[in-house]
């Protein structure tokens, strides 16, 4: 479990910082990217962009606190709930984007321009999955003492690795066929 928790803190810091840095730093084009959607009335498009961003920044910095301040507490629990949720909100919203993609070039998903695919919902399925098995090994209650040795460097490393790979996951899908 202590790999599990490690692992999942860490994706959770590398995924989420790096799409959080993302759209902070392209915050009008990400906006842009959420008015094409036409899920909800334009006006709300870029509030709704800055929301994101901000969660992604908040979560991403509380789950870096969480895996170097050592504590588990009420903390850890909590920050998995809410990312497992919202990675559900989440696949919900690309699914309805993929029902008619008609106009969308992208789902603003991932840090890397890629077109809106079926691949575009794994991200949001990882933040709930990796989430769910954070929130479980927190019901281990084991001792999170943050020593830098192999038990704790090997699943931070696979975590941010395979942040990378579900962030590079959505990009590298060919654009369908028109």
């Amino acid at each position: 479990m202590t790999f599990t928790y490690y692992a999942a803190l860490s994706y959770l810091a590398a995924s989420l910082m790096a799409s959080g840095v993302h759209h902070v730093t392209s915050l009008a084009s990400f906006g842009g990217i959420v008015r094409s959607h036409r899920l909800m009335p334009s006006h709300l498009a870029m509030p709704l962009a800055i929301l994101v961003t901000v969660f992604e920044l908040v979560a991403a910095g509380t789950a870096l606190v969480i895996l170097f301040i050592g504590e588990i507490g009420a903390q850890a629990p909590l920050l998995f709930s809410i990312c497992a949720v919202l990675g559900l909100a989440f696949a919900l919203y690309v699914q309805k984007l993929l029902r008619h993609p008609e106009g969308i070039t992208s789902c603003g998903c991932s840090s890397f321009a890629g077109p809106l695919t079926v691949a575009s919902i794994i991200p949001a399925l990882a933040l709930m999955l990796v989430s769910l098995l954070g929130l479980a090994a927190t019901a281990w209650s084991f001792e999170n003492t943050f020593n830098l040795n192999f038990s704790v460097v090997l699943p931070l490393l696979w975590g941010a690795t395979l942040a990378l790979i579900i962030n590079l996951l959505p990009a590298s899908m060919p654009r369908p066929a028109i």
